[in-house]
């Protein structure tokens, strides 16, 4: 009898994920990454935020909500809580920050900086950019590559549109005046 119940209770464990995810859906997301020695600032919804800074450079992030990880890396940044206001806001300050970095959470402001050395980032989900500053490049979505001194700021990460979308902005496009 034991083994029945234990094997009934393993099943509906199995069952209930797997039907949770079949009724969520996934969200589009947009997509940006740069190269550049200068800032890069950046707020939105990320699922994924990641890079490396080549030399030394700064990496900050303000995260209102309290859900962001945030890793230099392998290791784990522990926050420093910070008072705006009414508010607390979570503040992850990595000023001599090198190698390969990762971060994810809702509402995020990332701000990358350094003067000297190459810094990449790759930025997935849907939000701005509302600084871009020094030598390099961006490239948004399926976009070719673009000088960051071309960059209207802010700048609107979030996905390109669907297939069909696409299809008709491009007949438009082609059809004479």
């Amino acid at each position: 009898m034991r083994r029945v119940l234990t094997t009934l209770a393993v099943g509906a464990t199995l069952l209930v994920p797997a039907a949770l995810f079949a009724t969520t859906t996934v969200e589009r997301a947009g997509t940006f990454d740069a190269t550049n020695v200068g800032t890069i600032v950046a707020q939105g919804r990320f699922s994924a935020v990641f890079g490396t800074i080549e030399g030394t450079g700064a990496l900050l992030v303000r995260d209102p909500s309290g859900t962001a990880v945030v890793k230099l890396g392998a290791k784990r940044q522990r926050p420093k809580v910070v008072k705006v206001g009414a508010r607390r806001i979570r503040v992850y300050t990595i000023r001599k920050a090198k190698g390969a970095f990762f971060v994810q959470g809702k509402g995020l402001r990332v701000e990358l900086r350094s003067a000297t050395s190459t810094i990449s980032i790759s930025l997935f989900g849907r939000g701005s950019v509302t600084r871009l500053s020094g030598d390099g490049e961006y490239k948004l979505n399926t976009d070719p590559p673009v000088a960051l001194s071309a960059a209207p700021l802010p700048l609107q990460i979030k996905p390109p549109p669907s297939a069909p979308r696409q299809h008709e902005l491009a007949v438009a496009a082609s059809a004479p005046a």
